[in-house]
């Protein structure tokens, strides 16, 4: 039973570590974003803020639309990055924000000047060469609260990336770029949770739920009840993947 449970244990693993590429977008309006000045760099679901004393960055209340976006909350970049254009001209270490992506795809940001009526411009960069840039207008709609959408087709690989201004503010209210899922995020994507009581299944697809031993408990295509079942820790995953989550009865 001991070489049961640790092979399992292992298969489980090396399954839960497998990703897929999909889209990470962030927008501004919930947590873990807050309404405040961002003074210091801080990371918030892995979008680095890049801030200082008098080199602040702000997420404040605002809105605007595109397509079937709503925007409520804005980030400020306050005014120009600080930048080395000695020696790291593409590395800005103040008034920026970085995020990982996982390899090529596409990115895309929704900008405002935080000027009413002058184009300022955003760039895109490796943090050694510039990748793309683009104006971030000042004024986009006759309605005033329609933001637009910009894309870039980024080719490269797995990278840091960096947005910046290189000259005065801009707001921005989405950012989307390619990153890697892991598997509880695609079960998640599924409509796959566990709520304590029982295992939800939104989408009504197929899925299976498996002890430590190795040993399917139930499949459903509706939801699972777990209350029969002793306390424990337990792996759900939809018939016919790989993905794995685990799950604390």
């Amino acid at each position: 039973m001991k070489k049961t449970l640790l092979i399992f244990a292992f298969g489980v693993a090396a399954i839960a570590t497998v990703s897929a590429q999909g889209q990470k977008v962030w927008t501004f309006e919930s947590a873990p974003f807050e309404v405040k000045s961002y003074v210091a760099n801080t990371e918030l679901d892995g979008l680095t803020i890049l801030a200082a004393s008098g080199k602040n960055v702000d997420i404040d209340a605002n809105g605007k639309k595109n397509g079937d976006y709503s925007f409520t909350h804005r980030l400020k970049l306050g005014g120009a990055a600080t930048v080395d254009k000695g020696t790291a001209p593409w590395l800005p270490t103040e008034r920026a924000v970085k995020f990982n992506v996982s390899g090529a795809g596409l990115i895309k940001i929704a900008a405002l000047s935080s000027s009413s009526s002058a184009d300022r411009r955003l760039i895109l960069s490796n943090g050694t060469d510039s990748l793309y840039n683009f104006s971030a207008p000042g004024t986009y709609s006759a309605d005033g609260n329609t933001v637009p959408l910009e894309s870039y087709q980024y080719t490269g690989g797995a990278a840091t990336l960096y947005l910046w201004s290189p000259s005065s503010g801009v707001n921005i209210y989405l950012i989307s770029a390619p990153a890697l899922q892991t598997s509880v995020e695609k079960l998640q994507l599924q409509g796959i949770s566990f709520n304590g009581r029982e295992v939800i299944n939104e989408n009504k697809v197929g899925i299976e739920v498996y002890n430590l031993l190795g040993n399917k408990i139930a499949e459903s295509n509706a939801n699972i009840s777990m209350e029969r079942h002793s306390k424990g820790i337990y792996f759900v995953k939809v018939s016919g993947t790989k993905e794995v989550m685990k799950i604390n009865r």
